[in-house]
């Protein structure tokens, strides 16, 4: 089937955040692809769901238009994720759902829903802007908002409403019978300059972070407690934010 789809082209979203998302799926899933049952929200122009079904997945694609759709052998199915996903509890091996819960009003109910859906043992990938980073740490000190949350009118590709952070991941992570397991940045590398400037001020971020941590002053569920090190300093560096979890097995 994988060799009749038409070519999409590029996502509507960074091609680094999808090239990092695939590398995560044949983490998780290696050789055994064929037959999972994958859910794909928001869908967009079809660039992801293109690769889940070419590498043996059967996938449901979701979104709330598919004016940017361009996979006309495959459905795209209507879905508003500010609502209930239309789909049976358990049914899905693994969710993906790339840049989308920035633009939702109601981004715990869509956990909850990822999770309700999620077979126990499915995976879950998010991914979303970066409100860790220190770019975005920058602009929030100076504007009062993170990076990559402006108000644009007429915003052709949807309003970035809900910025999320690791802490808000974990409550809606808890509460909706999800596990951390892992977390990624992705994204277009800055000019060098910049990104040597940006690095000695994460390995302070970091620095700061280890002394917190070591000396007990956070709580025992604070992030700083249940994220590594190395994911610390995934959640630190510039891009988008993507965080992996696991159904629990009830």
């Amino acid at each position: 089937m994988g060799d009749t789809l038409v070519d999409t082209s590029e996502p509507l979203g960074p091609v680094e955040i999808h090239v990092k998302v695939r590398e995560i799926i044949n983490t998780y899933f290696k050789g055994n692809k064929n037959q999972k049952k994958a859910l794909d929200a928001a869908s967009g122009n079809g660039y992801m769901t293109r690769w889940l079904i070419e590498n043996g997945f059967d996938v449901v694609a979701l979104d709330i238009t598919n004016n940017n759709w361009k996979l006309p052998e495959v459905k795209s199915h209507y879905s508003d994720f500010n609502k209930r996903i239309e789909a049976s509890d358990e049914t899905f091996d693994l969710l993906v759902s790339i840049e989308t819960i920035e633009h939702l009003e109601n981004p715990f109910l869509f956990i909850r829903e990822l999770s309700r859906v999620a077979k126990p043992g499915g995976i879950v990938i998010i991914t979303t802007p970066n409100v860790h980073s220190i770019r975005s740490r920058l602009k929030y000190l100076f504007y009062g908002m993170p990076r990559l949350f402006e108000y644009i009118k007429n915003d052709n590709m949807g309003q970035h409403i809900s910025p999320i952070s690791i802490g808000q991941f974990l409550y809606a992570f808890r509460t909706s019978n999800l596990t951390i397991i892992d977390v990624f940045s992705a994204g277009a590398k800055p000019p060098f300059v910049v990104s040597m400037v940006f690095s000695l001020l994460n390995y302070c971020v970091l620095l700061s972070l280890r002394i917190m941590r070591a000396k007990s002053r956070v709580n025992s569920d604070h992030y700083l407690n249940i994220l590594s090190h190395k994911q610390l300093k995934e959640l630190n560096r510039e891009g988008f934010l993507i965080v992996v979890a696991q159904k629990d097995n009830l």
